[in-house]
């Protein structure tokens, strides 16, 4: 177990607030930590008998946002704990559990995780040969032995092993009909630098920025009439479950596909805070793929909050429109 004490600063938020991304990133960088814990080695010293840089690819993570603890609420210069706790099956796979909260938040004992009111994630890695590597292919491969910390050893493989097989053949579950989506994927070019290291994958939390340009794509864009710009300015997420298969590069073109529904919410959803405004919940299934070759690369279901500042609450009107011309017309 590990608790890392962050302050947040202008080179994670800019001017504004912290963003799933940067949560995740975050989560990563505490994972690759806690993978080296007490080692005198960085994470590129994870390496194999052949003396090849390893890498602990994500195959699913579960994002879980208390409505109550929106990630909207942590600025600049917040105070943060992030905690994570990495375990092990076998020699290949891991399972990790995190918590985030502001300063001293985080209990000291992971067994206490469970009962914390906190932003939380679940995540299964395999440890695979390096993008960079020659050959690596997605190669799993077996850390060389004082090249990972002692993890605790799991009795059964994670769960999501078997979920992520039934969820690329079945797809998630819609509360709805999905009367929100995209007749065409919505095709986004990677490029090197702002997408991608080059030479490199892209990291596991630019996944989720793929998929939230493709949703503001379809409700701002693409739906008549659409929310505006300062309604899914706040929008907020509560919950992202995604099932990773794949990954690509600086130069890869992506297709997103989005398939969602809208709820009203009651103005209170997010609990007593009377600084916002519930508006509305909406849930998405998503689907990213190679637009050149078609492979399946990521799967999610998410789930996010419209929660408007109570100085702009009257554009819960403009929400009740949104959904009074896609659901009563």
């Amino acid at each position: 177990m590990l608790i890392e004490k962050h302050e947040l600063t202008m080179s994670q938020l800019g001017l504004g607030h912290l963003t799933e991304f940067d949560l995740m990133v975050m989560f990563g960088n505490a994972h690759s930590h806690h993978l080296v814990q007490d080692l005198d080695i960085t994470p590129e010293g994870i390496r194999d008998a052949a003396g090849l840089l390893l890498y602990p690819a994500y195959f699913c993570t579960h994002l879980k946002v208390p409505p109550h603890r929106t990630l909207g609420r942590f600025g600049p210069w917040s105070h943060v704990d992030v905690g994570t706790d990495v375990k092990r099956f076998g020699d290949t796979v891991l399972e990790s559990r995190y918590l985030f909260g502001s300063d001293g938040e985080v209990p000291a004992d992971p067994a206490l995780w469970g009962e914390a009111d906190l932003v939380s994630m679940y995540g299964s890695n395999l440890i695979v040969v390096d993008a960079t590597e020659e050959g690596s292919a997605r190669k799993v491969s077996v850390p060389k032995p004082g090249c990972i910390a002692s993890l605790d050893k799991l009795r059964r493989p994670p769960a999501a092993i078997g979920r992520a097989r039934k969820v690329r053949g079945a797809g998630f579950d819609l509360p709805g009909d999905g009367f929100l989506y995209l007749e065409e994927p919505f095709r986004y070019k990677l490029l090197p630098h702002r997408d991608a290291s080059p030479g490199h994958a892209m990291i596991f939390a630019m996944f989720t920025r793929l998929m939230d340009y493709a949703e503001f794509h379809l409700l701002s864009e693409v739906l008549r009439p659409a929310l505006p710009h300062a309604v899914l300015h706040h929008l907020e997420v509560l919950d992202r479950e995604t099932f990773y298969y794949g990954n690509a590069f600086a130069g890869d073109e992506v297709a997103v596909t989005v398939v969602g529904d809208l709820e009203l919410a009651e103005p209170d959803f997010h609990g007593e805070a009377l600084d916002i405004v519930s508006a509305g919940k909406l849930t998405f299934n998503i689907e990213v793929t190679n637009a050149r070759g078609g492979a399946l690369l990521a799967l999610a279901h998410v789930e996010k909050l419209l929660a408007l500042p109570t100085s702009l609450q009257d554009l819960t009107q403009d929400v009740r429109r949104f959904y009074t011309a896609h659901y009563e017309a």
